[in-house]
C-alpha cells in the first residue's frame, strides 16, 4: 500500500502516531527552494496543497492539515 506520492519535490521526513489523537501523521518539506503547488496522495485520499518556499507540513492521515508552530523551550 502506498501512504504517500506526490507529482512534486518534497520530501518525507517524518510519518508517526499523532501525540492528540489515534490518527497517523505525515510531515514533509520542499527540496529546492521554490513554491509548490503540489497534486498529492495522502493515504489514499488525493489532496492539492501549496507549500511555500522553505515550509515544513504535517498532515493526518485523513488530510487534515494541522499547525505545528514550535515555541522556543524556556530553560
Amino acid at each position: 500500500i502506498t501512504f504517500f506520492e506526490c507529482d512534486d519535490a518534497l520530501i518525507v521526513s517524518a510519518i508517526k502516531n499523532s501525540e492528540e489523537s489515534d490518527k497517523s501523521v505525515i510531515r514533509f518539506f520542499d527540496i529546492d527552494s521554490k513554491e509548490h503547488n503540489a497534486k498529492i496522495t495522502l493515504f489514499g485520499k488525493k489532496l492539492s496543497i501549496n507549500v511555500p518556499h522553505n515550509s515544513i507540513k504535517t498532515f493526518t492521515e485523513d488530510g487534515e492539515e494541522l499547525d505545528l508552530t514550535e515555541s522556543p523551550v524556556n530553560s
